[in-house]
């Protein structure tokens, strides 16, 4: 039988305590710990040192491996370091209400979420009353979007104050 090759790649996030290798062990071992329970053989290769790692699979009743799976570990956290406090607080300031009106607007252009493709038509319209009842969640929503972001607004020079004379 042909073994069978497969690529997995692990991407992730900011992480700041996660040393290079670890995610993929994470994933790796839970995918070789669900096949061996599934009565498979796995013979796991992991290298930290270059975040990659392999899995030779071989399935139940199988003489040979049947199936491997390269892993390599990408975290995009190098890339892409976390926004300074400063930068977080302008885009708030700057864009917030922007984006917060966006998901109200969002909520609210299609209250019962029955409006699909292109044509915005739907096979099975939602009823007057279901869309009452979607309109009736969206105004408590809607007013605690916008008290949320008031209340940001007016406590994120406070926050941010606070921040800069811990740091």
């Amino acid at each position: 039988m042909a073994v069978t090759t497969r690529g997995v790649v692990v991407i992730h996030g900011q992480t700041a305590h996660v040393l290079p290798g670890e995610m993929l062990a994470t994933v790796a071992n839970s995918i070789a710990d669900t096949l061996e329970m599934a009565g498979g053989k796995v013979d796991r290769v992991m290298d930290s040192a270059t975040a990659t790692g392999v899995l030779t699979v071989t399935r139940p009743g199988a003489p040979s491996p049947s199936d491997v799976f390269r892993f390599a570990d990408v975290g995009w956290s190098a890339a892409l370091p976390a926004a300074s406090a400063q930068v977080v607080l302008k885009w708030m300031l700057k864009l917030g209400p922007k984006e917060a009106w966006r998901v109200v607007r969002g909520l609210w252009t299609n209250a019962a979420n029955d409006r699909i493709g292109a044509d915005g038509n739907s096979d099975y319209p939602a009823r007057t009353f279901t869309r009452l009842m979607f309109i009736a969640e969206l105004v408590p929503i809607t007013v605690a979007i916008a008290l949320f972001y008031a209340l940001a607004f007016v406590l994120s020079p406070l926050i941010f104050a606070i921040y800069m004379l811990t740091s």
